[in-house]
């Protein structure tokens, strides 16, 4: 702010400058407060400049600047301030401090959120409690701790200053807006991931899709000549015996046809969890299709930063190998080996017919916890006939070989220094190793390895593997559960079965209600409203209740005796 305009007001408060208060004086305080609206001294709001927000508390107020750092200089963007209600004027010193940051952010939410910033208190406990890296302390008051969650939501960076550098704030908290709270529930803020795609959202893009609007039509109404379409036409042409419409989304055979707009939405779907090129193709294969969807499967693979710095090295060595005879049901030899990764020991298990793995982290490996895991996933599937193992401590210990001999499983050792007599294993342990560094090579949190582990698992055991052309799940259960790609077709609803005769109502027909409380059996009711093939709402003394069919039969009173 210009010194010449505070130059009256500044000589007020020298010494032995007799207090008086002219008409310069006054001007000078009317020219501040217009200087303080005027664009001379706020900034516009820039994304792409730093942000700062300074927050302060006083025993009756709170205040908040934010501000752009502009060649090392603070200039602000806005200011805010509200008074305390009864209760938070009860509240601790470092409470009340606390509360001003989160009426900060509270306020300022629209430009923080999803932005770094950097947070300034002149509280310095507040620097360690609010620290963005720290641990909450224990000790904290549970008001102070639910702050540090609700701050956990946005980047910043905080920072102590003492009260004279950050006096904007201090005044604004001291001279605080007349508000009834400071509304620190209002941050509370819900992330949710994004809704996955159905066929209402392929349907929708469909009828807006230049290209497969027209494909639409031209499957309704008949193709013209070939020689007559557009060349991006033709591969639909090529196939237009197979195309098909259903709940207004193009089938080509048994797979959706999906419109541009939503393409690279699937491409990542079909990617999730990193599956290889051959295995995301085998998986489009049975759910999505569009012109070149092999080449944008490979280009998208090719292009992902996590699957190319984890590649294996592209090296052949001489070996001998003899495959194991191909088991002639699920479950009949099972492969397991440990796998270490971000300090946690996870146990693999194979099927060698269906290549279905489970995975168990575990704090243990010991016989008898190895001994506790394979229960657990025996109780689901049965005791194999064979399982193969190699030497380590826990497979080789007398509490593992009497537990295989009282289960009459073969246990099968593999020879030493040759994991590949174990490649089943290995291979295993190879997938679930490579798909867990992809998905943790950003976020390396111990803590969730299992929650990773099942949404790996949930993808691997659903895409076909190249050794069977079938998904794991379809070998192990005889049929495709659902996953993100399958709520992409439309349902496809069987007719209802005719033969099957069920008394219906009409709405205000009068009906009989048996009774299964005390009293008369049959109490009278009036439908008010068909629900399903059986079931109806109906009136009965005065209340409206969900009944079957079997518990209603047409009534022949008088109509004065049925609620209206």
């Amino acid at each position: 702010m210009s010194s010449s305009i505070l130059a009256p007001l500044y000589n007020l408060t020298k010494n032995k400058i007799p207090w008086n208060w002219s008409d310069e004086c006054r001007l000078a305080f009317e020219n501040v407060k217009q200087a303080l609206i005027k664009s001379q001294l706020l900034v516009t709001y820039n994304p792409d400049l730093p942000l700062v927000v300074t927050c302060d508390s006083s025993s009756y107020g709170v205040g908040a600047v934010l501000s752009h750092l502009i060649e090392g200089e603070e200039k602000p963007i806005l200011f805010a301030s509200s008074t305390l209600s009864a209760a938070e004027k009860n509240y601790a010193q470092i409470e009340r401090e606390g509360l001003a940051i989160i009426f900060a952010v509270n306020k300022f939410h629209k430009y923080l959120f999803a932005r770094k910033f950097i947070l300034v208190t002149d509280h310095l406990p507040l620097k360690s409690i609010f620290h963005p890296s720290k641990n909450i302390p224990v000790v904290a008051s549970s008001r102070l701790q639910r702050w540090a969650v609700i701050l956990s939501t946005y980047q910043y960076e905080i920072q102590h200053r003492k009260g004279v550098d950050i006096s904007n704030a201090d005044a604004l908290s001291r001279l605080p807006q007349l508000c009834s709270s400071t509304g620190e529930n209002a941050c509370s803020i819900l992330l949710l991931e994004n809704l996955p795609l159905t066929y209402k959202e392929v349907s929708k893009k469909t009828s807006t899709d230049e290209v497969l609007k027209e494909i639409s039509r031209y499957t309704k109404e008949g193709w013209s000549e070939e020689k007559l379409l557009n060349s991006e036409y033709q591969q639909y042409y090529k196939r237009r015996e197979e195309l098909s419409l259903v709940n207004d989304c193009l089938i080509l055979g048994n797979r959706v046809v999906i419109p541009k707009s939503l393409r690279e939405d699937v491409l990542v779907l079909l990617h999730k969890n990193h599956p290889g090129i051959v295995r995301s193709k085998m998986l489009a294969r049975s759910y999505v299709w569009w012109p070149n969807i092999d080449s944008d499967i490979d280009k998208f693979i090719k292009t992902c930063t996590e699957c190319q710095c984890n590649q294996n090295d592209k090296k052949f060595s001489e070996k001998v190998y003899i495959p194991w005879e191909n088991p002639s049901d699920s479950w009949k030899r099972v492969h397991i080996d440990f796998l270490e990764i971000n300090q946690v020991k996870l146990l693999i298990i194979v099927d060698s017919f269906s290549k279905w793995i489970e995975c168990f982290a575990m704090g243990s490996t010991t016989a008898t916890k190895v001994i506790e895991v394979l229960e657990n996933c025996f109780c689901r599937f049965g005791s194999p006939e064979i399982l193969v193992s190699d030497n380590g401590p826990p497979f080789g210990a007398n509490e593992f070989k009497e537990y295989c001999e009282k289960n009459c499983i073969k246990l099968v050792h593999s020879p030493p220094y040759n994991p590949e007599s174990n490649g089943l294993a290995e291979r295993g342990v190879q997938t679930i190793k490579k798909l867990l560094i992809k998905s943790l090579c950003v976020e390396r949190d111990v803590k969730r390895i299992q929650s990773k582990i099942n949404n790996i698992l949930e993808s691997y055991r659903n895409t076909p593997t190249t050794t069977t052309g079938c998904s794991p799940s379809e070998l192990i259960f005889n049929f495709k559960p659902k996953n993100h790609l399958s709520i992409l077709k439309p349902p496809n609803f069987v007719g209802k079965n005719k033969d099957i005769n069920v008394t219906r109502y009409e709405i205000n027909d009068k009906v009989l209600v048996r009774n299964n409380s005390k009293g008369q059996k049959w109490l009278t009711g009036r439908v008010l409203k068909m629900i399903g093939t059986c079931s109806y709402l109906v009136r009965v003394e005065g209340k409206i209740r969900l009944m079957h069919v079997n518990k209603l039969k047409k009534s022949y009173l008088n109509d004065s005796v049925h609620p209206g």
